[in-house]
């Protein structure tokens, strides 16, 4: 066995030595958001009553599904900072690990570099060891760092016993989803496979948690997102959710042991489909190859966004109930009619869905720079293509994905509406709400092809944006950062439509700037060698 992790700890230091920006940042950055996000709640609420008030307005099922549940009495800064908090963070957590795994494995594997260590003294463990190795030690110091800093802060009702039963369920579903994303490594013969699958597993998890929470029935224990709840941080402090996470970490992490140790290098365990005896028409033009690359993650994500609409559309029925029975959650959101809190809500969601929304995005707008880096291009270019062929098709399909993701959110979200609400949103509200954060999801682009073509190195720089736009979009309002601040965000400047009326200068303007950007990137993009070697 030993023999197998032959140069397990020179691994583990080449890999700190590649990671030694990405992963402090990744650290840094979490530990941050769970610290800002406690200290955020205490200006937001400052009395009891007011917590109480926050109380009431996170009892609605729409808020337990996004959150988690009010799973104590009387509600404290601990509390609401666990119910409201705890899954972003986690979700944050999960995508570094998932990221960090894909980067180390199948993506070396993928590009030769895993072949190459190989053929040195090394065991044929060792990377998966050095990479879990890792990951335990980013885990931990998100979960230690949080720990010490939220018991740092002194927030009242906040005590160090849960603070650090928080770090651990920090650590522990870390270690989960590194664990998950180990498991796709092995199975999935390409790296888009395993990232697929384990964001897919993410989202999966997700839904079981927000169906689980909103009905408090035994799906609750099938996903990690959802049984932290029970360990009850701040008021009965139970640590076995967290052993529980960790002995089904330890059962994914022994398949995927065993399943690196009987599969080939190169290869997954997942039968990989054939491919046709000869190449198909649309194979002929680079706009056929960009869409032939990125179709499988467009169609995963379109599903993805369909039935996120409809998870949330499912819950205006109940939403719509329980405003009409609350006076103190109608004096908090200062409306006094049922549908247009409704319509506020709907718009809220759409704004953070439209976030997500610009991840799939990104990545398709991306495309062009990860085959460049695998490669790829030399044999595009040996044939009569020129770099405005290869460069518009990824912009093109990027764009059209953006439009059909929200389409298909807001239709996802009216269909499951209609069916539980006496009086359904009107159809071209909820289409129109989605339509019009398209600007925003376009500045993404914009900005992912300015680096495509100007920087290519640093394209990386395009989700410290998007951080920045979703703290902004889901913790800004709250703090009462500057208006600048919001006015630079991806969505800041957009109606909220329909709380807000259309106004279509703002529209036309962030869509002219991610014109701009699209052309000077491509203007970039035709100066520039392009990586062959």
């Amino acid at each position: 066995m030993m023999k197998r992790l032959t140069n397990t700890k020179m691994l583990f230091l080449f890999a700190l030595r590649r990671d030694r920006l990405f992963l402090p940042l990744w650290i840094l950055g979490i530990v941050a958001f769970s610290l800002l996000g406690a200290q955020l709640f205490t200006q937001v609420a400052t009395s009891s009553e007011e917590l109480a008030m926050y109380a009431e307005t996170m009892r609605n099922p729409a808020m337990i599904a996004i959150c988690g549940p009010l799973y104590a009495e009387p509600y404290t800064y601990g509390i609401m900072y666990t119910q409201q908090m705890t899954v972003w963070i986690l979700i944050l957590i999960a995508v570094m690990n998932i990221f960090l795994v894909a980067r180390h494995t199948r993506k070396d594997e993928e590009a030769g570099r895993l072949e190459v260590l190989r053929s040195l003294p090394v065991g044929r463990l060792s990377v998966s060891a050095a990479v879990w190795v890792m990951t335990v030690l980013a885990n931990f110091l998100i979960g230690i760092l949080s720990a010490i800093g939220l018991t740092v802060l002194g927030i009242e009702s906040m005590s160090m016993s849960g603070c650090f039963l928080l770090g651990g369920i920090f650590f522990a579903v870390g270690m989960f989803f590194s664990a998950v994303a180990m498991l796709f490594s092995q199975l999935c013969s390409t790296s888009r496979g395993m990232i697929g699958g384990s964001f897919l597993t993410l989202g999966v998890f997700y839904l079981i948690a927000a169906i689980g929470n909103v009905s408090g029935g035994i799906m609750v224990y099938f996903s990690p997102l959802s049984i932290v709840f029970k360990s009850s941080p701040f008021a009965r402090n139970h640590a076995w959710p967290v052993f529980a996470i960790l002995a089904g970490t330890l059962v994914i992490a022994a398949a995927a042991i065993y399943f690196n140790v009987k599969r080939d290098l190169g290869a997954g365990l997942l039968p990989e489909k054939r491919g046709h005896a000869h190449a198909q028409p649309s194979l002929s033009s680079p706009f056929g190859l960009a869409f032939r690359l990125t179709r499988k993650t467009a169609l995963t994500w379109i599903i993805i966004m369909l039935i996120l609409g409809m998870s949330y559309g499912a819950v205006f029925g109940d939403f719509e109930s329980f405003i009409q029975q609350n006076e103190m959650l109608q004096m908090i959101l200062a409306a006094g009619e049922g549908e247009d809190m409704i319509l506020s809500f709907m718009t809220y969601i759409t704004l953070i869905m439209s976030l997500v929304t610009s991840i799939p995005v990104i990545n398709c707008t991306l495309k062009l720079r990860a085959e460049e880096k695998q490669q790829r291009l030399e044999s595009v270019y040996a044939c009569s293509v020129s770099k405005t062929d290869q460069f518009l098709p990824y912009i093109s399909i990027a764009i059209l994905l953006s439009v059909v993701l929200q389409l298909a959110l807001s239709f996802g979200m009216w269909l499951s509406a209609s069916a539980v609400m006496e009086d359904s949103l009107h159809f071209m509200d909820i289409i129109l709400a989605g339509l019009v954060k398209l600007p925003g999801i376009w500045l993404f682009v914009g900005i992912s092809a300015l680096l495509t073509g100007l920087l290519p190195r640093l394209t990386s720089l395009v989700w410290a944006y998007f951080g920045a736009s979703f703290f902004v979009v889901y913790i800004g309002r709250m703090m009462n950062i500057p208006e600048i601040f919001t006015k630079l965000s991806a969505f800041g400047t957009l109606p909220n439509y329909p709380i807000d009326e259309f106004q279509i200068i703002p529209f036309i303007t962030v869509t002219a700037i991610s014109i701009i950007l699209l052309v000077l990137g491509f203007v970039q993009y035709k100066k520039r060698e392009v990586q062959f070697h």
